[in-house]
């Protein structure tokens, strides 16, 4: 599969050109790079919660509420397919 080069915008931040296989592949790499995630302790609510730091529900494309989300990551730490 060659490789393309993708424009990756995130609101508030700068366009990045990213090379990579396909979009998926950018977008995640950009995601990788740029955000970490972890769950949530008690002390992360504490402290987030009280300062109106709001729970947000991821919803896919359309607008539904997601509630199990498949992600295949492949060894590279490439994401390979999302299915709800």
């Amino acid at each position: 599969m060659g490789l393309n080069v993708y424009v990756v915008k995130a609101e508030g931040r700068p366009d990045r050109l990213i090379e990579a296989a396909t979009i998926t592949q950018a977008v995640a790499y950009a995601a990788r790079t740029t955000f970490s995630a972890a769950k949530a302790s008690q002390q992360d609510l504490i402290r987030l919660l009280p300062g109106g730091t709001p729970v947000e529900r991821m919803k896919d494309p359309q607008g539904d509420l997601l509630d199990d989300i498949d992600v295949k990551v492949d060894t590279a730490g490439n994401v390979v397919q999302i299915a709800a």
